[in-house]
Formats: structure tokens, C-alpha cells, sequence
């Protein structure tokens, strides 16, 4: 149950045998860590994704609770405008027939005796069909697709097994 924090409350707090997390009510986010190893002050918060993160903003013995309630204040300022640290990261995302030229054969040369027989799967099947998507809009139902496509041409379960094979490889 979360409660209101003040600076004695902090102090008084101790290691009673197992660690303990104790919520600030005045400022969400705020908790604080007890462990056998100290205090601290961290901010707790949910990402796009749905996933929890913690970041620590310092050692309660050092870190008054005026402070890391300006520090916790300014995280979530910079959470809001997308500045600093904790802004998630710009990815690229390559194209499923430049991600295999430039990453996936030049390893599989190295590692696979097949390497030279599975260009040719990839210029004659995968890159016609993959080629111009991006890795990440490569969805279940376009492999689906893919391989009722296949099948529908007349090629054998072996030879679409073997395509999947390699596209499960590269994904």
C-alpha cells in the first residue's frame, strides 16, 4: 500500500531480513528498495511495450526524498518529450532481401556446407515473394500465404519444407 514519504520515514526504515520494496504515494513512480545492502531511491514505470522498468536514482543514504522526487519529476519530463536517455531508440529495420545479401549469407558461407545451393532459393523463391519487406512487416499469415503459394505451383513438400527452412533461418 502505498504511502506518503517523508525524510524520517526514509531514515527510520531498516533491513529486516528480506528485501523490501515500500511505494511513495505522493510521487508515482517512486520507490523504495531495502536490501540487505542499503536503501535506494528507484523510479518504477511501464514502457510502450507493456514491460516494467526500474531505473535507480541513488543511495537513500545519500539521496534526500526532496531530491529524488526532482529527479523522478525530471525523468518523467524527459520521458514526455522524448529527450534524454531513456527516449526509446530510432531501429532501421532492413529489407528481408538486404538483411540476407549483406548479414545472412556472408555467415552462412562460413558455417554451412549448402550455402551456394540455398542463394539459389532465395533468388528464385524467398526474395520475389519477401524482398522488398521489411523484416518486421514479415507476418505468420504472409509465411502462410507463401507457402499455400508454393504448394499451389505444384512443388514438392520437401523442396517447401526446405524454403521455410531457410526463411525461418534468416527471420
Amino acid at each position: 500500500m502505498p504511502q506518503n514519504f517523508t525524510q524520517h520515514l526514509v531514515d527510520k526504515l531498516k533491513f529486516e531480513g528480506k528485501r523490501k520494496i515500500v511505494t511513495d504515494g505522493a510521487c508515482r513512480g517512486l520507490i523504495l528498495d531495502i536490501r540487505e545492502s542499503g536503501k535506494s531511491f528507484r523510479y518504477r514505470f511501464v514502457q510502450e511495450d507493456g514491460t516494467y522498468r526500474a531505473i535507480t536514482l541513488g543511495d537513500a543514504s545519500v539521496l534526500k526524498l526532496a531530491e529524488a522526487r526532482d529527479k523522478v519529476q525530471e525523468i518523467k519530463r524527459q520521458r514526455l518529450t522524448r529527450q534524454g536517455q531513456f527516449a526509446p531508440p530510432q531501429v532501421i529495420v532492413p529489407l528481408y532481401e538486404d538483411f540476407v545479401r549483406q548479414r545472412y549469407i556472408p555467415h552462412s558461407m562460413l558455417v554451412r556446407r549448402a550455402a551456394k545451393n540455398d542463394m539459389s532459393l532465395f533468388k528464385n523463391h524467398l526474395f520475389p515473394f519477401f524482398g522488398q519487406k521489411r523484416l518486421d512487416e514479415i507476418s505468420r499469415s504472409d509465411i502462410a500465404e507463401f507457402m499455400q503459394l508454393k504448394r499451389g505451383e505444384g512443388f514438392m513438400a520437401s523442396t517447401c519444407n526446405r524454403l521455410l527452412a531457410r526463411l525461418k533461418a534468416t527471420l
